[in-house]
């Protein structure tokens, strides 16, 4: 495996971070006049590592075995973090001929922003024609290139140039990114045009992304337009791609027929594609699928199929589909309940930064379902949820700051203050609980009918079956006062 650099950004389209063992996977890097070291680079070395004395297996490649030890050491893996350790380790496996050695000393010395060693040592395995060196060469020459937009970066491009010839595909997309925004290169959309499309031919997702968005974007026409040149050529592109068994082809194409966009809306055509892309392992078209089986919809429902593919999206970190399946096995509709399937989903969901799941782990924790309860948990799970906007969080938070539970103390202030929350994030039923305040003077508000009624109005924009009813509900209660004042006028009387 290799140590690898972010290359520079555009404004629009940037070249890649990409590792040395996934040649076709390159991450948009959103950083400029910088580089970065990045690592996928995993811990499978057998070699024995005791503080200074590394112990190796004497019928092993010492070079190999040198470089998986400054990997150890530098990334701290089972040993104490030490970049000193890991560079003299580095060192010693480059002298032994090690490229990735090379390539991840250069990246090392890269990212504590001494470029000069950094570029000895990426050259010494570019010497040796290696795509990844090369690669990582023409991203550090954007550190001294000062030329900006239409100023020519010949550095990058002839080492860009030199890595594509190798077939690395994240090269071709970094010299299409090049000739696309003119970071680098005078702006040539023909040029980047090429390059994406020798990417696309070694089927890099990124570059039919590119390619896609350079169609769209192309001045003289209007991505909206179904029947501009350049909609079509963006769904010749997808369904080229899709021939030649690309899943996100299929996918992307599955989305364009279902809603007739760039084409002519067919429901048929795009369910074949969806089902495509998903048997080919695409986790968005297996979520997809698996939610279109459980509810029936442009399918007949099959639970059987639906939890099946919402099992493999939840088993390739999806958040959505790991907290669906949670719900399914909590709520046991569609298979038998399993209070512990259903925690270990939604906590899986959850450390992936989804909110609805820490929402529903937060009724988990109240309720105590398959959990003792644990009122303060719950809370800190809700307050979790709603500090990153989930709807239905912040109200519950409300209501918890109102009544002080939770593990929270009672204060109209707070709960005041997630309401204005809610409302920043255009939330409906934020502005109804501000409306209802206002209404009947609880939160802290005083009673105000006028701002009641204002609230209430723009509440109708964001939630009008809510506000409607809740509209119904205060006619309601007027027409009951105003019976009861007439019947105790009578009985005065």
């Amino acid at each position: 495996m290799k140590k690898y650099l972010c290359v520079v950004a555009s404004s629009l389209m940037v070249a890649g971070c990409v590792s040395g063992n996934a040649k076709l996977n390159a991450d948009p890097s959103p950083t400029k006049e910088s580089i970065l070291e990045a690592s996928d680079i995993s811990s499978t070395s057998d070699v024995a590592v005791t503080s200074d004395v590394a112990v190796l297996d004497a019928d092993s490649d010492k070079a190999r075995d040198l470089y998986k030890l400054g990997v150890k050491h530098e990334d701290g893996t089972g040993v104490e973090q030490n970049l000193e350790k890991a560079k003299a380790y580095y060192e010693q496996a480059t002298e032994l001929g090690s490229i990735d050695a090379a390539n991840a000393l250069g990246a090392l010395y890269a990212n504590i922003g001494d470029y000069k060693h950094a570029k000895k040592h990426l050259l010494i395995a570019s010497s040796k024609g290696d795509e990844i060196a090369n690669f990582n060469l023409a991203g550090l020459s954007f550190v001294a290139f000062n030329g900006g937009k239409d100023k020519t970066n010949n550095e990058a491009i002839k080492y860009y140039e030199l890595s594509a010839k190798k077939g690395y595909s994240p090269a071709y997309i970094a010299l299409g990114d090049m000739y696309a925004t003119g970071e680098g290169a005078a702006p040539n959309e023909s040029l980047a045009e090429e390059y994406y499309l020798k990417a696309v031919d070694l089927n890099n997702d990124v570059a039919i992304d590119r390619l896609a968005l350079l169609y769209l974007l192309q001045e003289g026409e209007e991505a909206g337009d179904d029947n501009s040149t350049n909609a079509v050529k963006t769904i010749e592109l997808f369904q080229k791609v899709a021939k030649k068994g690309n899943p996100k082809a299929m996918y992307v194409l599955s989305m364009a027929y279902q809603n007739g966009l760039y084409v002519k809306k067919d429901e048929d055509k795009g369910l074949k594609y969806l089902i495509q892309s998903a048997q080919a392992g695409y986790v968005e078209a297996e979520y997809s699928l698996a939610y279109l089986y459980l509810t029936g919809m442009y399918v007949e429902k099959n639970y059987e199929k639906g939890v099946y593919f919402m099992s493999k999206a939840a088993k390739q970190n999806f958040p959505s589909a790991q907290n669906n399946l949670g719900m399914l096995y909590l709520k046991s509709e569609v298979v038998p309940k399993d209070l512990k399937a259903a925690n270990y989903w939604l906590n899986k969901s959850s450390s992936n930064g989804y909110s609805m799941a820490d929402y529903n782990l937060g009724l988990v924790n109240e309720l105590g379902l398959g959990v003792t309860k644990n009122p303060k948990k719950a809370g800190e799970y809700f307050i979790k949820a709603a500090s990153n906007g989930y709807e239905q969080s912040i109200i519950k938070v409300v209501d918890m700051y109102t009544t002080g539970s939770l593990g929270v103390s009672k204060s109209n202030e707070t709960a005041r203050m997630w309401i204005d929350r809610g409302i920043e994030l255009k939330h409906g039923s934020a502005m109804l609980v501000k409306a209802t305040a206002y209404y009947f003077g609880s939160y802290g508000y005083s009673k105000d009918l006028e701002r009641a009624k204002e609230w209430l109005g723009t509440a109708k924009e964001y939630a009008p079956e809510q506000a409607a009813k809740l509209e119904e509900s205060w006619k309601g209660q007027e027409r009951l006062l105003m019976s009861t004042s007439r019947e105790a006028s009578k009985n005065a009387k």
